[in-house]
């Protein structure tokens, strides 16, 4: 009996093994992702900045399945150009980040803001008021907006070196300072 129970055991262990595992030796989606595109031809305008306000621009949504009404914001972020790249944006320059960004409310009762991030394709996931940037921006003349996939990079300082491999991305370099 005991062997027979083994063996049905040993059956369904090796059923559910190769049910689950696809599942799990599977790649786990990106939810923020696109097909093949040219990340050149797609960005309108390129600059580093100084963030100097991000306003949130209330949006009603209903969240399916439920219908149950919930309250977003947009991001609508005010920048400072210090330095372009590619195009010729305003001084002080307004776009649109990417997400959405939505008032949590904290055990104590406090109110504390989610900017978002993991997965919306945000470029703002937190307050980054007072910082420096490097953005790609796409869309319209009217409306541009921000996404990770164009790129972004919350800087030390306006000539942070890590903006060299944005630029690069998108087709620029940095003159050399070597004096080699």
């Amino acid at each position: 009996m005991a062997t027979a129970y083994r063996g049905t055991v040993a059956r369904w262990l090796v059923a559910l093994l190769v049910t689950i595992s696809p599942l799990a030796l599977a790649a786990p989606a990106a939810a923020c992702s696109a097909g093949p595109f040219d990340v050149r031809a797609a960005t309108r305008v390129l600059v580093v900045g100084r963030i100097s306000g991000i306003e949130l621009v209330r949006q009603d949504v209903l969240e399916p399945p439920k219908g149950v009404p919930s309250v977003s914001y947009r991001k609508l972020v005010t920048m400072q150009v210090t330095h372009v790249y590619k195009g010729a944006p305003p001084s002080t320059l307004r776009y649109w980040d990417a997400g959405v960004a939505r008032y949590l409310t904290r055990p104590d009762g406090s109110q504390a803001i989610s900017w978002g991030g993991g997965g919306d394709c945000s470029t703002i996931t937190e307050d980054v008021t007072g910082r420096y940037m490097a953005v790609a921006l796409g869309g319209d003349a009217h409306e541009l907006a921000a996404n990770i996939l164009l790129g972004s990079l919350v800087m030390t300082g306006p000539t942070d070196p890590r903006v060299a491999d944005l630029l690069t991305r998108h087709g620029f370099t940095l003159p050399s300072t070597s004096t080699r």
